[in-house]
């Protein structure tokens, strides 16, 4: 996935993306709005990250938060009959077997988790194209057999 993704995959991320404040830039603004993109791992809940933006807010009466949108962390699972057939294609084809690992996201598989149906994606590793080794997913469809990951 690229160095430093293990360590984030666990973890919530929060990324501040859209904000408006000012109408100049040499004048403080008397209200700000900005989007907050929270991203949580396999485990935790929607609930959980909420009482903790709930416990912070609260130190700031005149500030509101309104939820837009909630995607529930998704996975396949590594058994899942479709990894065993990428895997066997792999084998065959390229002469190893990619290890399946949790995407940090970039694809709509979640949409698709969501209806029941499991989707897989494969990929080569983004730095080290030529290392068969490698593991890292992407957005590149199941049928392309020469990767090296399969995307759970």
């Amino acid at each position: 996935m690229g160095q430093g993704a293990a360590d984030i995959v666990p973890k919530v991320t929060l990324n501040i993306g859209r904000h408006r404040g000012r109408l100049k830039v040499n004048m403080v603004p008397s209200a700000c709005r900005f989007e907050a993109d929270i991203r949580l791992p396999l485990g935790v809940t929607r609930e959980q990250v909420m009482a903790v933006v709930h416990r912070v807010l609260a130190g700031y009466p005149q500030a509101t938060v309104e939820e837009m949108n909630f995607n529930p962390p998704s996975y396949c699972p590594p058994d899942a009959a479709m990894v065993g057939i990428i895997q066997e294609n792999v084998q065959s084809l390229r002469g190893f077997k990619p290890q399946p690992i949790v995407s940090l996201g970039g694809t709509d598989a979640r949409l698709w988790r969501y209806r029941d149906i499991p989707p897989m994606s494969t990929a080569p590793f983004p730095t080290a194209w030529a290392r068969p080794t490698s593991m890292w997913t992407g957005g590149i469809p199941a049928h392309r057999a020469g990767a090296s990951a399969v995307g759970v």
